[in-house]
């Protein structure tokens, strides 16, 4: 089966290179499905800067490819590229997750008349929308936008409030937008870290999974506790229908 994890956001700095690392964490070292395994493939939009560094393709991540949406060429190769993997994923029964970080600039892309052949592409691979929550107001409109002009993507999906860089929500829990979601969105947080296991994904973060294994004793214990709360809060992604 087939999964595209969408992330979005409409702004900088809201959490999804942070979301997205760890994402890709959960799928490849955290509990599996049943006589299978899933496999990553990221590909890389702009979105998020160097969001693959250290990141070693083979075994059960398959790749990473880099696209430029700001072009009609752009959304064919995603189209094309993501119609490939959903024939592999058919033919093989393989658990197949892409991770898709949406750029800053999809609004405008949507926008500019390629609502159509957007909503196509990501309804037919299958796409999950998690919106990694900044509590701004362009953020929280983005959303609102989003649903607009993609309603068969975002109808549902996963809010993500990031407590790691953020304590408070005023702007989002106001909002109008949030009062007219829908059941299908579920709310999940982004855990905040303990001060020794926030200083070395601050520092390390490129290659913070790698480099779990040379941490002393107690940042171990504090980032394995930190590592499993944010897995919890992914696992609802594979409890959602397509």
């Amino acid at each position: 089966m087939l999964r595209t994890l969408l992330l979005d956001s409409e702004v900088g700095g809201a959490g999804k290179r942070l979301a997205c690392r760890m994402l890709m964490d959960r799928y490849v070292h955290g509990p599996q499905p049943q006589n299978n395994q899933y496999r990553m493939f990221l590909i890389e939009t702009g979105a998020i800067a160097r969001i693959s560094q250290g990141i070693n393709t083979g075994g059960p991540i398959l790749g990473i490819h880099s696209i430029d949406l700001r072009t009609d060429s752009g959304w064919i190769e995603l189209g094309d590229l993501l119609e490939g993997w959903k024939h592999r994923a058919e033919q093989t029964d393989e658990e197949i997750r892409i991770l898709l970080p949406f750029p800053s600039y999809a609004a405008r892309t949507v926008l500019d008349g390629r609502e159509a052949i957007v909503s196509r592409i990501l309804t037919e691979s299958s796409t999950i929308p998690l919106w990694v929550l900044a509590d701004r107001p362009e953020a929280v409109q983005g959303l609102a936008s989003r649903q607009k002009h993609l309603p068969e993507v975002f109808g549902q999906g996963i809010i993500l409030r990031n407590l790691y860089t953020q304590r408070g929500f005023g702007v989002w829990d106001r909002s109008t937008v949030r009062d007219s979601l829908s059941d299908q969105w579920i709310k999940r947080e982004m855990p905040e870290a303990c001060d020794p296991a926030k200083r070395l994904l601050d520092t390390r973060m490129p290659d913070f999974i790698e480099r779990y294994g040379q941490l002393g004793l107690g940042w171990q214990l504090a980032f394995r506790m930190w590592r499993q709360t944010f897995w919890q809060q992914l696992d609802v992604i594979e409890t959602l229908e397509q």
